[in-house]
């Protein structure tokens, strides 16, 4: 599907003359990745706006996708797979939202927020093996996840401390999603190194 829309852009814009039929093959490629990397916010507007929770799911998804895009973590081969398991996880990560609020379990929760953060800060980035960082590369992510797992987790606590819990649980949750997703290359690093 993101093939097909990112193969009618570049007719857009070929048609249009914005661009050559030599960059053809850049610009879909570059598309693809464009569209390619809102589908996580698309996907939890969509779940949230169904679930009553849009503001809760964009709150979560802004730490997620801003730390995950530095932090690096597990990556699916499969697109389609891809979009199940992450229209799963995100629903079932509404629901804990929904659940923690409900339940007020701040402390709980808060704990799980610190490791997660103290987590991406430590461990990240993570090389994906379709695209291997180069040094400088690892250098610069490792500082802006870095920046990003501190600025998110002060947001947490401020909010937190202002009594919004129930905005803080979603930025809370984002930061913990991300973490949730290096933990499986551990495991992998663990086997290849065996």
């Amino acid at each position: 599907m993101i093939g097909k829309m990112s193969s009618r852009i570049v007719k857009w814009l070929l048609r249009a003359g914005a661009i050559s039929k030599n960059d053809r093959e850049l610009y879909e490629y570059a598309a693809y990745s464009f569209l390619f990397s809102l589908l996580p916010l698309v996907l939890v507007m969509l779940l949230g706006g169904v679930s009553g929770m849009l503001l809760e799911g964009v709150l979560m998804i802004v730490p997620f996708m801003l730390i995950r895009k530095f932090s690096g973590g597990f990556h699916l081969q499969s697109s389609g797979v891809c979009f199940v398991s992450s229209t799963l996880l995100l629903s079932a990560f509404l629901f804990l939202i929904r659940l923690v609020i409900e339940k007020q379990s701040f402390i709980l929760l808060s704990c799980f927020v610190a490791a997660a953060a103290i987590q991406v800060f430590l461990c990240s980035p993570i090389d994906n093996e379709a695209r291997r960082l180069s040094e400088k590369e690892r250098v610069v992510f490792k500082k802006v996840a870095r920046i990003m797992s501190v600025l998110f987790f002060a947001v947490y606590i401020a909010l937190m401390t202002l009594g919004l819990s129930r905005f803080a649980v979603p930025v809370g949750a984002g930061i913990i999603l991300t973490a949730l997703l290096q933990v499986p290359c551990f495991f992998v690093r663990k086997k290849a190194a065996a």
